[in-house]
Formats: C-alpha cells, sequence, structure tokens
C-alpha cells in the first residue's frame, strides 16, 4: 500500500462513477460502491454479512481482517443505503451475493475491467479505490491516526504515503487567510474629502 500512490483523482471520479452505475448486476455496483463508501479492502466487502452490520449505529464489525484482529467501522448513511438497497436471498448470510444465490461474489476481475475502461482509467488497480479513501480523507484535514485507524493498518509506517495531503490542509487554510487579506487590501478606497480654501478676494 505504501509504494503506490495512484488515486482515482477528483476529475476523474464522476467517470467513474457512471461507469459503475453502467452495471446491470445489482451486488456488482454494490460492492464497488462500498469499496469507495468505507475503504475496506476487497475481501472485507466481499465476505460482508448481515448480522456483522449494526444499522442502528450504524457500524460495521469486520471480524476477519488482514491486521488479524476484529475491526469496527462506522457506516456513512450513503454505505447504508446501498446495503438496504440490496436485494436479500433467504438463507444467505451476505450482502454480496454471487451469481449461484448461495454465497458471496467470488472475483469481480471481470467487472472492474468493464467499468475502468468505461471510465477511461485503465491504470487505475482495485486496491486503487481504497487509497483513494484514505487520500480524499487526508485532503479532507484527518490526522494521519485516524486515516490509519479507518483503514486497520497495523504499520503507521503504511499510512504515511497520505502525509504530503495533510500537509496541504495548513497550507489551504494559510492560503484562504491570505486572500482574505488581499482581499481587503484591493477594495476601493474612499477618497478623502479636500477641503478648497478660496483666496481671499475671490
Amino acid at each position: 500500500e505504501n509504494k503506490r500512490d495512484r488515486f482515482v483523482k477528483e476529475h476523474e471520479l464522476p467517470r467513474l462513477m457512471e461507469s459503475i452505475q453502467a452495471e446491470p448486476d445489482p451486488y456488482i455496483r454494490g460492492f464497488f460502491l462500498l469499496l469507495l463508501l468505507t475503504g475496506a479492502r476487497r475481501f472485507e466487502v466481499l465476505t460482508m454479512r448481515r448480522e456483522d452490520i449494526d444499522f442502528e449505529v450504524p457500524e460495521w464489525r469486520i471480524p476477519d481482517t488482514k491486521a488479524g484482529r476484529v475491526h469496527v467501522l462506522p457506516l456513512p448513511d450513503e454505505a447504508v443505503e446501498v446495503i438496504q438497497s440490496l436485494p436479500r436471498i433467504l438463507g444467505n448470510p451476505y450482502v454480496i451475493i454471487g451469481r449461484n444465490g448461495k454465497t458471496h461474489l467470488k472475483e469481480p476481475a471481470k467487472a472492474w475491467q468493464r467499468i475502468k475502461e468505461r471510465a477511461n482509467l485503465k491504470d487505475v488497480r482495485l486496491h486503487d479505490l481504497r487509497r483513494t479513501v484514505g487520500s480524499y480523507m487526508a485532503m479532507s484535514g484527518a490526522s494521519l491516526p485516524l486515516i490509519g485507524k479507518v483503514l486497520n493498518h497495523s504499520n503507521p509506517s503504511t499510512t504515511s504515503i497520505y502525509a504530503r495531503f495533510t500537509d496541504d490542509a495548513p497550507r489551504a487554510a494559510l492560503e484562504a487567510v491570505a486572500s482574505t487579506i488581499m482581499n481587503a487590501s484591493s477594495k476601493p478606497v474612499s477618497p478623502k474629502v479636500v477641503p478648497i480654501h478660496k483666496k481671499s478676494g475671490q
């Protein structure tokens, strides 16, 4: 994760979202949307079970993670809406259901190939969607420890890739102040009224 810094940039995101929505299978659409809305790993979303989701809070308890520990992830409202919109199949505990209806989706590689080609994002890998979440968090001012907590990084050095984005937050704040100051100085100044002294005899 810390050796590659490709992520979906802001101007590329509309193309990606449009391409995801073009997929006819609701579970395929749901899978990719949840990757972008949670920052979770591929296998974590594929094996997401409804019993692990507390819709009241809402949060997702991920029992099996790469870090080898349970990870509790808050769910944004948009992610909850995606999950609740996906059809349920009796006897199947998974959110992202596979074609046979008996288990979860196994391999999204072909779907991802279609999606990224339609969006003209051929150099973007599936794991880059996770990195996209971390990058946007950093650009919004989130600290590195917070990003690491959300993405469930075991090693802080893995999160360090986002440091260049967090460095932009104070820059943006200072530039906003500078802009305010300079705009104030460029406002037209009301001309002073200079009294006219009449010469004697006039």
